[in-house]
């Protein structure tokens, strides 16, 4: 089938979705409703994080994507503590060990505001090892890195909760505005956006980690 067919069905299914019945968003690994998390490890199972605790959401009330680059998490047991991640990890201080952590804590919550994960240092100091830990942790996928590339870096964003940009030095001027909106979830589709590729930033807020061996540090290895 030609591009042009599929950007005609495409065009059909949104308008279709869009003025025909209740609109629904779709969400990518986690979501925060009515002050409640709800963090898919896997199709069907669902954890459901809230006041009291943590369990697993048989139904719960928001719908996520179906992406086959997204792999699936363990089940989750009680009792861990972020306190071992301290051997995992090669930060300089106290003070990054602390700041790790606590981002950490903040990445399923994308009502919170967060920064781009930036390690930096020599090479063979743990820089991608951080980034890895990150991914495996929250959000595994295959690939684990996405590329800057003008022609698919947005769809290949959205079918991942954590973006992982490894060995980027420089940030191309094209995807600068494009990765704050992203992480923010302000994204405004382009004119020369598809139906599809409009309908999903709109929903989307993610996160994003990077390494680099000469950008100023936000956590820096040793």
């Amino acid at each position: 089938m030609s591009g042009e067919y599929l950007k005609m069905v495409a065009g059909t299914l949104s308008a279709h979705a869009e003025f025909s019945g209740i609109s629904r968003e779709l969400y990518t690994r986690a979501t925060w409703n009515e002050s409640i998390l709800y963090y898919e490890l896997r199709p069907g199972k669902v954890v459901r994080v809230g006041p009291g605790g943590w369990t697993f959401e048989a139904s719960p009330p928001v719908l996520f994507r179906r992406c086959v680059n997204l792999k699936a998490l363990p089940d989750p047991e009680a009792g861990g503590a972020l306190d071992v991640l301290d051997e995992l990890v090669n930060l300089k201080s106290e003070r990054d060990r602390r700041l790790f952590k606590a981002y950490l804590a903040t990445l399923p919550l994308e009502h919170v505001g967060r920064p781009i994960f930036n390690a930096s240092g020599a090479m063979g100091s743990g820089k991608t090892t951080i980034q890895r830990l990150i991914k495996r942790l929250l959000d595994p996928t295959a690939p684990e890195t996405v590329r800057f590339d003008p022609r698919d870096f947005l769809q290949k964003a959205m079918h991942a909760y954590i973006v992982m940009l490894d060995n980027q030095n420089t940030i191309p001027e094209w995807a600068a505005d494009t990765l704050c909106r992203l992480v923010t979830g302000k994204l405004i589709p382009n004119a020369d956006s598809t139906p599809m590729t409009k309908t999903l930033s709109s929903s989307y807020a993610g996160s994003f980690s990077s390494t680099a061996s000469t950008c100023p540090p936000t956590a820096e290895t040793s």
